[in-house]
């Protein structure tokens, strides 16, 4: 009499030390399924930085308001793209406005600003150039870290090969427990779509803290900032349905 065992096969990703997680075996009602579930398990940092800043400037005069912000912008450009040509620009935000008083009536001052998002796959060019911006009177209104999509793309391909590896590592126990060589089994089915048998997906993310200014000054200038890299787990699951041949 022919036995079929059917092994069922999911890779949970994570986030730092890879590991395989052994879960329980169960024997179907009829006694001729196997059903198990495996894990790999990885931790990803963050590889990129992103920044918001803005310049904003009020006088009584908005040609005067106007000046200012986009004097010090186009400064900080420059300087910019001169000292960190890696770092992305993408505009913002550019806006002119009127400012009313209590009752909403207009009063005679205006309000120009201005922003750009920055982002860098160095950190540290992040942190440099947001200090030397806030001495430029430019405001940073938030840093923080994500994993850019090639970046999710390696781990991804990382993870897939460990869960493979656990899938050949538990293939082989199945055999042995039966007493049959791995080459008396085959693969009769695959669904990698993450809502599988063993637990779809699953992931946590890690958000890095929040910018911190050093407690060091030098002379006039503005400290550099401290930023964290965030870090997230990801998951990914597969059904693998193995059969005696």
């Amino acid at each position: 009499m022919t036995f079929k065992h059917t092994l069922i096969v999911g890779a949970l990703f994570g986030i730092a030390a890879l590991t395989a997680q052994a879960q329980t075996v169960s024997i179907n009602q009829n006694g001729s399924l196997v059903e198990m579930c495996a894990s790999a398990e990885k931790q990803v940092a963050h590889d990129t930085a992103v920044m918001n800043i803005e310049m904003v400037a009020t006088e009584r005069d908005k040609v005067q308001a106007a000046d200012k912000v986009n004097a010090t912008m186009a400064q900080a450009v420059r300087m910019i793209k001169q000292k960190y040509p890696a770092v992305v620009f993408e505009n913002a935000n550019y806006n002119t406005y009127q400012e009313r008083d209590e009752d909403g009536q207009p009063i005679k001052k205006w309000t120009v600003r201005q922003s750009y998002t920055l982002t860098s796959k160095k950190t540290t060019d992040i942190t440099e150039i947001a200090a030397q911006l806030q001495g430029m009177g430019i405001q940073v209104g938030s840093m923080n870290t994500y994993l850019s999509p090639e970046g999710r793309r390696l781990a991804a391909q990382q993870l897939d090969d460990m869960a493979f590896a656990d899938v050949k590592a538990r293939i082989a126990s199945v055999a042995k427990a039966f007493g049959q060589p791995v080459s008396a089994w085959r693969v009769a089915h695959m669904n990698t779509m993450p809502n599988n048998p063993c637990n779809g997906y699953s992931g946590r993310m890690y958000a890095a803290p929040a910018a911190m200014m050093k407690a060091e000054m030098v002379s006039d200038a503005v400290a550099q900032p401290e930023l964290v890299e965030g870090r997230e787990s990801m998951a990914v699951n597969f059904y693998i349905a193995v059969r005696a041949k």
